[in-house]
Formats: structure tokens, sequence, C-alpha cells
């Protein structure tokens, strides 16, 4: 599956996940590795000071990476639970079909 994706967007696909399981993660870190675009989807908030790390500041400052928290910052770390994992992936889903409608009325 990572070939197949890691294919596709070199072909032009943008990725788009939460990369929650251990296979999304592997993807989106090999997808970020190649320079490809990405959509990342956190359930840890921003705060007004927050900056991604290095390797995904570089990757928001060129354009591959863009990373969305569709809930507020929390200042402690709350446990992933499965609702939000669902949401996430909900989330992730219906990104993938507008995005898809947009290009194809285009």
């Amino acid at each position: 599956q990572k070939v197949h994706f890691l294919s596709a967007a070199r072909q032009g696909a943008v990725l788009v996940s939460p990369a929650i399981s251990k296979g999304e993660q592997a993807v989106m870190r090999a997808a970020l590795n190649a320079h490809l675009p990405l959509i990342f989807l956190t359930p840890w908030g921003f705060n007004t000071f927050s900056k991604p790390g290095h390797q995904y500041y570089e990757a928001c400052a060129n354009g591959h990476l863009l990373i969305l928290a569709p809930w507020e910052h929390q200042n402690q770390r709350i446990p992933l639970t499965r609702g939000m994992c669902l949401s996430l992936n909900q989330m992730t889903k219906e990104i993938c079909e507008v995005t898809y409608r947009w290009q194809h009325s285009n």
C-alpha cells in the first residue's frame, strides 16, 4: 500500500491522513521524506506559540505539508479516543471528497 500511495502522490495526488495506524504513519513518513504533498490532521490543537518541528516546519514552508487541527489546544495531553479517531477519519474522507469534486468540476 505504501508503494501505491507514494506512486499516486508522485503523480499529483495529495495524501490526507490523521496518521493514526502504524501503516498510515509509515506512508506519511515516507511521503514527507520524499517531499510529496501531504495534509495531516492532528488531534492536538495549536496554541499561540505552536510551531512544527524542524522537518515539519521545512515541509510547511516549502508547501509540501499542511497541518490541520480540528480541535482547540489543550494544555494537557488527553488520550486519543476511538471517537476522536473516527471523527478524524471522517474529516479526512470529507476533505478528499470535496477536493475530488472540485478537481473534476474544473
